[in-house]
């Protein structure tokens, strides 16, 4: 059986939802409540610091905010990244490509020393298991003992 109803035309957004309001309490049975729209706040403009003459503008690198705390993973991770030329996504990958290796063991190693994680939380992070983290931790510093040799 078709229904041939013609679509009622609303003229505002308000109204299109007190009439949904009153269609959802007929069918649930509840008293209808009315939504209101709430006006959106005007955009405000930060005011920006230009750069004076006599002092040049260098924006330092990335690094993190407090330097007197332990870096962030993901900033371990961007940083290895960027040294070893691979995407922060490689690195997690599955790849088995060199210097994402490379890359993926460094990282491990940053992040058994400069945080306060589990190798079982490195793993998670990862999409590695924790005896592989370890596996990687030993590899890179048998590495860095033989480039340092």
């Amino acid at each position: 059986m078709i229904y041939d109803m013609p679509a009622k035309a609303y003229t505002s957004a308000a109204e299109m939802l007190g009439a949904a309001a009153a269609c959802h309490a007929r069918l649930r049975g509840r008293p209808a409540v009315a939504r209101t729209t709430h006006p959106r706040p005007e955009p405000v403009a930060i005011p920006v610091a230009e750069p004076t003459e006599d002092l040049p503008c260098v924006l330092p690198p990335p690094c993190p905010m407090n330097m007197m705390a332990p870096p962030a993973w993901k900033f371990l991770r961007s940083y290895v990244a960027a040294k070893h030329g691979v995407t922060a996504g490689e690195i997690a990958s599955p790849t088995h490509r060199y210097a994402v290796v490379r890359a993926r063991n460094e990282l491990a190693h940053l992040m058994d020393t400069h945080t306060e994680m589990s190798s079982k939380k490195i793993g998670l992070l990862l999409g590695r298991d924790h005896s592989t983290i370890l596996h990687s931790i030993k590899r890179h510093r048998a590495a860095m003992e033989k480039a340092d040799a």
